[in-house]
This record gives C-alpha cells, structure tokens and sequence, in this order.
C-alpha cells in the first residue's frame, strides 16, 4: 500500500498548523468499533445471546426483519456467522423444538457456507490445496437442498435464493442455472443488492467469468439506479476485484487512475453516496480506499468521517498488504488526514 511522504519542513509545519481542524473531528482509533452488527444493537444482544445457547432472540429477530430485505439479509449473515463456529448449539437447541422452521434451515445452510470458506482460505483456486477445494466444494453444495426447503417454506423470502448464489460460486454452477436464481431473488425484491454483489463474485475472473462479464454487469445493474442507490458502488466494486486479479499488470494506483474506474467511484458518489443501510459502512470503506488510490484524499477524509466509530474490516480484509484489515484501514485514514492537513486541502463536510 503507497503512502505519500511528508517530509519535508515547510510540510511538517502546514501538518501542525491545520492538525487540529482535521483531526479534530475524527473518531479516535481506540473508539472504532469494527463489528459486522454497526449500530443494530437488537441484533449484538441476539447474537450475545446465541452465543450462550440462547436461540429465542434470533428466531425473533429474523422473524421481525422479513419487513426489510437489506436488514434481514445482514442479520441473517451474521447469526449464521455463530453458527459456523463451535457456538453453534443454540442452533442445535432451535432445531430440536422447532425441526421444520424455515429460518433454522436457513442459518444453517449460510452458516454451512460460511464455515466451507473458512477451509478454503481466500488463495486463488490454482494457488489453494485439491483437498481443501474438494472439502469447500462438497460442504458449499450440501447447503443447496436446505436452502431450497427454506424457499419453500415461505415463498416470498428473498434469502434462501440469495443464499444459492454462493452455491452457484462455491460449486461452480452454469451460467443459466445462477441467473435463473437472481431473477428468483428480484422477483421478491427487485435490486436486492447483497444478491448483485454475489451475483458480481459469480462473474468476475477468479470464479466463473471474466472481467468484461463482471463490468457489464455492474455497469448495467448501476446505470439507472437512482442516486443513493447502493447498486451505484457494484463498478467500483468490480474495479476493486479487477485491481487485485492476478493477470492485471497495472499496480493499483494506475487502475484506479482510469477514466473508468473514476467514473465509477463519481457515479456511486453522486447524491451524497450510498444512503444509509446495513453494509453502509462496507460501502463508505470501499469508497475511501478507492478515493485514496486515485489521490482524492479531502474526498476520501469525508468518507471516513462519515464512516464514524462504526467501520466494516469488509474489503479491507483483502487488500494487498501483510498488515491486518484494521491496521490498514486506520493507516489509511491517518495518511489520508495527514495529507490534508500538510497539503492545506479543504475540509468537507461529512
């Protein structure tokens, strides 16, 4: 990860005259929280709750969410999130009550998912083990027949049809078979962006399709989303797989540097960015990453100071760096503001 030098006095001296109006209003490191639940405090006390084996909160929960695809999607992720660990037995205890509830099939399955790429590890297929492939493969598609009797126990659920996209990436479903699944999942909610954002993983170049696939796709699907819409951040995050594709030459900066990828981080940005909802922080991360690649370091300070005390390890887990996601994400930050105090950059309002 490029950081930009600030050595020399006339430099320091801007650094310490306008520290205080940059530095001021950002959250101190120790105060940022980086937890997958962001403010859902119902959802920290069920998922406090699962962890002592105590299911009821959860099942109450996914029941209270089916209101809101976007917030019963993360909620779902991340309680299924226990259930990929050894904190799985108020799951175990939901089952032996409830043995035919749609949301245990579901939770499971995910969680089945979830504990399938734990094994995998994040390598590229050609540079991970036959073995750990095999035993990712095998556990991924095992999650199919439960995700489809969660389907048919309630109809009109998005997530069980979201949840087959990572079936479809896991074990390499054809083209027409996870297409058929988007338009399952956009039948119930129409431009479920979770879905988008799998359906960009199926098709980008280290799975099952190529860069021209993943960019047409998340330029089609972002073209006439409306300002605010998070399906406006699908180029960037395709831009963001394309920069860490193993047959990309350009370093990162001169990726982000294209006409198109600022275009794209332009477009998600326009209307004030992505509007609040729950992977806003994921959103607003990404999009400060990429605003610092392409020098846009006033811009990218807004975003963290957006992003609050309340941040996502999400994207940050992957970046090109032998540092942790948070160690990176809060160097980030700290250069980003340290740029625009020695440059004298204008402060924006978040």
């Amino acid at each position: 990860m490029r950081l930009p030098i600030l050595s020399n006095l006339a430099t320091r001296r801007r650094l310490s005259k306008n520290y205080d109006k940059v530095f001021g209003p950002l959250i101190p490191d120790e105060e940022i929280l980086f937890d997958g639940s962001f403010d859902d405090t119902a959802l920290d006390k069920a998922r406090g709750a699962a962890l002592i084996g105590q299911w009821e909160p959860a099942v109450d929960l996914l029941e209270q969410s089916k209101h809101d695809a976007a917030l019963r999607q993360q909620r779902l992720c991340v309680l299924s999130g226990t259930a990929a660990t050894d904190s799985s037995i108020w799951l175990e205890l939901w089952q032996a009550v409830h043995p035919d509830a749609g949301d245990a099939l579901l939770v499971e399955a995910y969680g089945r998912i979830w504990y399938a790429w734990d094994i995998r590890g994040g390598n590229s297929n050609h540079l991970t083990d036959g073995a750990r492939l095999h035993a990712f493969t095998e556990l991924v598609s095992r999650s199919e027949p439960d995700l489809r009797q969660a389907a048919k126990v309630d109809p009109l659920d998005a997530a069980p049809w979201a949840g087959l996209l990572l079936v479809a990436t896991g074990a390499g479903r054809p083209l027409v078979w996870t297409e058929e699944v988007l338009a399952e999942v956009n039948v119930r909610v129409p431009g479920h962006y979770w879905a988008h954002s799998q359906m960009l993983q199926y098709l980008c170049a280290k799975w099952h399709g190529s860069h021209q696939h993943m960019f047409d796709f998340a330029n089609a699907a972002a073209k006439n989303a409306a300002p605010g819409d998070p399906l406006r951040m699908l180029p960037v995050q395709a831009w963001f797989e394309y920069a860490l594709s193993d047959d990309v030459e350009d370093n990162e900066v001169i990726t982000w540097t294209r006409p198109e990828a600022m275009a794209a981080v332009d477009h998600a940005l326009k209307g004030g960015g992505p509007r609040t909802h729950p992977k806003a922080a994921a959103d607003r991360g990404l999009l400060a990453y990429a605003l610092y690649q392409q020098s846009r370091y006033a811009e990218a300070l807004r975003e963290f100071r957006i992003i609050g005390n309340r941040a996502s390890t999400d994207w940050w887990d992957r970046m090109p760096s032998d540092n942790d996601a948070i160690t990176d994400f809060l160097e980030t930050r700290d250069v980003v503001a340290s740029v625009v105090a020695a440059r004298g950059l204008p402060v924006l309002s978040a």
